[in-house]
């Protein structure tokens, strides 16, 4: 699907062990919704890589979510991402 909209994939990560994130959202009794987000998932074990460096370095901003910094590897592939990016 990506690739048909000419979204570039290279630096797509697949895990072959986790599925990909699920959030599960149920309702209140007063009809608010209540999040759960699965664990452990794929993005707790984002891997850090030399191009993926390379590629925030070059990158005009470096904008990410708070998610990536709840599991130990996520985390430290995200302070080592932040290291190297020009703005965040």
């Amino acid at each position: 699907f990506l690739q048909q909209k000419n979204v570039a994939t290279d630096f797509i990560q697949q895990d072959d062990h986790y599925a990909t994130g699920v959030v599960n959202v149920t309702f209140s009794d007063r009809n608010e919704p209540i999040y759960t987000i699965e664990q452990p998932v794929a993005w707790d074990f984002i891997r850090n890589s030399p191009p993926i460096v390379e590629l925030v370095k070059n990158a005009a901003v470096f904008v990410h979510g708070s998610l990536i910094a709840r599991s130990t590897t996520s985390c430290q592939t995200l302070l080592a991402l932040i290291e190297a990016a020009p703005v965040r």
